[in-house]
C-alpha cells in the first residue's frame, strides 16, 4: 500500500513538472502577437512578441530588464536592456540590446543588423532589422 501511494505520489508530480513545461512553451510560442514586416522597416514588440520579417526572419522579444536607477540621491540614467532572439532558417542567434549604450549589433552569423530605435519604457520596444552590407574586400 505505502508503495503504490508513493508511485502516485511520484506520478503526480512528474505529471505537474510535465504541464509546468508545456505551459511554458505554450506562453513562448503560442501566446505572443506577432507583427509582419519587410526588412528596413521598424517594428514594436511586448515582451514575448515576436516580427516575422522578410520571409526569412523572426525576431522575438524574450525578456526586458530596467537597469535606471531607483535611488533618489545616484545620478546616471541607466538604461532597459533587451533580450532577443534572432532565427532565420538555419540559425539562431541570441542577442542584447540597451536603450542607451548598446542600440545596435551586428548579427554576423545571420547577415543581419538589429537596432533600438525607440526604448522609452518597460513595456515595449521599437527595433528595426536589415540586412548587414557585404563588405568587399580587395
Amino acid at each position: 500500500m505505502k508503495s503504490l501511494v508513493k508511485s502516485l505520489i511520484k506520478l503526480f508530480i512528474v505529471m505537474g513538472i510535465i504541464v509546468g513545461i508545456l505551459y511554458g512553451g505554450y506562453k513562448i510560442i503560442f501566446d505572443c502577437k506577432a507583427v509582419y514586416v519587410p526588412f528596413g522597416q521598424e517594428f514594436t514588440l511586448e515582451k514575448l512578441d515576436y516580427a516575422k520579417v522578410g520571409d526569412e526572419a523572426i525576431v522575438k522579444l524574450m525578456k526586458i530588464e530596467d537597469f535606471h536607477c531607483k535611488d533618489p540621491d545616484c545620478e546616471g540614467e541607466g538604461e532597459y536592456e533587451y533580450k532577443v532572439l534572432v532565427i532565420n532558417v538555419h540559425k539562431l542567434s541570441y542577442v542584447k540590446l540597451g536603450s542607451v549604450a548598446t542600440t545596435k549589433r551586428d548579427i554576423e552569423k545571420l547577415g543581419y543588423t538589429l537596432s533600438v530605435e525607440n526604448a522609452d519604457n518597460e513595456k515595449s520596444v521599437t527595433m528595426k532589422l536589415v540586412r548587414m552590407e557585404k563588405k568587399n574586400v580587395h
